[in-house]
């Protein structure tokens, strides 16, 4: 699989651009020439234009889409797409980014392993660390592989494949409305603004049940400059970045066993369970409450029905305390069509310790200067309490 082309994506941010195609002619292309575009957006003036006519691109055919006007983020995303009639497969970089100099040697595996798979909608470099519906980390557990699979799309780098595509450009053609929340979403995503081409990426993955190949090591990642969605957002996304490597080990999609639903929650517990998939609600995280209803629930919530199990918060990532029945009381699986007595809940200083310790950092980044000094409080005033027993 040799027909693959790389994209990069810029608007007015041409420091940002420099940065990333500096990446890019360091990166380790095995020798292929590899064909280049940069597709600048139509701004106020017309340096990014200027540059990015001038570049030259030491690694194969190399050209500047200049677009006359200003297309949006959305609409310019989308456009890109249309260099699928020529090349089998795109790597679509915005200009915030930086990506691992093996890059090309992952995704062209990618495409050669994915490609024609119809559970498949893309390739992500990017490997999250953070569930952005909640703000807190995000741990997939390990399976022998390199890859996961996830029903999120994604724009921190990414793949696209011509058959995929043409599935979800057929689907975006009569659901390109714009939208607000929709319960059956995450919440976050009804929050990103109708600019964002993610956002309906993300909803037909969901929708139509079709995964992005998440890898476990990064191969990009985003430098959170300042932008048409963010006023930067410094490191809080950044993830690290490894040393290259010569081969993954990617397995065929209907092998991997580790997959992620939206909202970041694995959808292989109810094995584990002993209950059918259809019938779990798995809500580690919190998000589904009032968004996603079954019979039977596992979270961390206080909710008035009778317990099937409980767990504790011992083991990262956190569904290895169900998949190691680590016995306690923070976790709990519910049948919904019994009401019993709650339990008490898991305080909210505990679910942060289990993911940060005592940060007061991290409290102030999540709860405010106020907030974090209450959580402080209680946290100290816990430990002497302890002490006193």
């Amino acid at each position: 699989m040799g027909n693959i082309a790389i994209v990069v994506v810029t608007y007015d941010r041409l420091s940002s651009l420099k940065r990333l195609l500096d990446c890019l002619i360091k990166a380790d292309f095995d020798g292929e020439e590899v064909p280049l575009f940069v597709s600048v957006d139509k701004s106020g003036n017309d340096r990014t234009e200027k540059f990015a006519s001038t570049f030259e691109w030491p690694h194969g055919p190399y050209k500047a889409i200049l677009h006359p006007e200003n297309l949006g983020l959305r609409r310019h995303i989308l456009s890109c797409g249309d260099l699928l009639d020529t090349y089998e497969a795109v790597i679509v970089l915005e200009d915030d980014l930086t990506v691992r100099r093996d890059f090309y040697r992952y995704a062209k595996a990618c495409v050669k392993t994915y490609d024609g798979d119809p559970a498949i909608a893309g390739i992500s470099l990017y490997s999250f660390r953070v569930n952005y519906n909640t703000r807190y980390p995000f741990l997939p557990v390990r399976n022998g592989s390199d890859v996961y699979l996830m029903h999120c799309a994604m724009s921190w780098g990414e793949v696209w494949m011509r058959d995929a595509w043409r599935r979800f450009r057929q689907w975006y053609d009569t659901h390109s409305e714009p939208f607000g929340d929709l319960a059956h979403l995450p919440g976050a995503i009804g929050g990103w603004g109708n600019n964002s081409w993610l956002k309906y990426h993300t909803r037909y993955c969901i929708e139509e049940g079709k995964y992005f190949v998440f890898p476990y090591e990064s191969l990009s990642t985003n430098n959170g400059d300042p932008g048409t969605h963010t006023g930067g957002d410094g490191t809080f996304f950044q993830a690290e970045l490894a040393l290259p490597r010569k081969g993954f080990v990617l397995p065929p999609a209907g092998d991997i066993r580790v997959r992620y639903d939206g909202y970041f929650e694995a959808e292989y517990l109810a094995e584990t369970l002993g209950i059918p998939a259809d019938e779990l609600c798995v809500d580690l995280s919190g998000s589904k409450l009032g968004r996603v209803e079954a019979r039977y629930r596992l979270t961390l919530a206080s909710l008035p029905y009778r317990q099937l199990a409980s767990y504790a918060l011992s083991y990262r990532p956190i569904e290895m305390n169900i998949l190691m029945d680590s016995q306690g009381d923070a976790i709990h699986l519910y049948d919904t069509a019994i009401p019993d007595v709650p339990p008490a809940a898991v305080s909210k200083e505990d679910v942060f310790a289990y993911w940060y310790g005592n940060s007061y950092i991290h409290y102030l980044r999540f709860f405010g200067i106020w907030g974090a000094s209450r959580m402080l409080m209680k946290t100290l005033f816990r430990k002497f309490k302890n002490r006193l027993k």
